[in-house]
């Protein structure tokens, strides 16, 4: 794809793409870096002289792919891990089971979005070092050997703050449970 093919290509459908995977991930940096992605594997295919007969099919379906790739990457299935310890445990299992399902219905998507906000804001509560240790392990992926290595800090010392974070969430996110129930 020629420099100024590619300009057209982008301006032509950034925002709209955009927007489209704004809709089904949690936040704009998010969605920023499908989109950035999406064109990545555009110049890309591209290079490699493959022409793409239906562009706009094409970015929307790797637009779907990437977003799944995010979610698994995630790794939202560790919730549980973190919670697990909790003294109101049938309250736990209820809320991991409440954002378990399927996002088809409204009322599901609704609680889940809440979860998810309440989720960001306690992960800014932390001190940077917990919160870091945290978001990169269980959100990013990253083993503790991959984060030691790009921190240069000690594996213990990772664990010990990622413990940190996960004490403070158990009690955070049990609170916002209780306030779930009372609405």
């Amino acid at each position: 794809m020629n420099s100024a093919r590619s300009a057209d290509t982008l301006s032509k459908y950034y925002r709209q793409l955009r927007a489209f995977i704004r809709k089904r991930v949690m936040t704009a940096d998010e969605a920023e870096d499908i989109v950035q992605t999406v064109f990545y594997q555009l110049a890309k295919a591209d290079s490699l002289l493959s022409p793409i007969e239906h562009l706009t099919g094409w970015l929307y379906k790797t637009a779907r792919h990437q977003i799944i790739d995010e979610g698994r990457k995630k790794k939202e299935v560790l919730l549980d891990d973190y919670l697990a310890d909790s003294d109101d445990d049938d309250d736990i299992n209820d809320l991991i089971s409440l954002l378990a399902i399927d996002n088809s219905s409204p009322e599901s998507e609704y609680l889940q979005n809440i979860f998810w906000g309440e989720l960001e804001q306690a992960l800014a509560l932390l001190p940077e070092e917990q919160r870091q240790a945290f978001e990169m392990t269980e959100l990013h992926g990253l083993s503790f050997s991959e984060l030691a290595e790009q921190t240069g800090c000690n594996i213990n010392t990772l664990m010990a703050r990622k413990r940190y974070a996960v004490m403070f969430l158990r009690t955070y996110l049990a609170d916002v449970y209780q306030d779930m129930l009372q609405q």
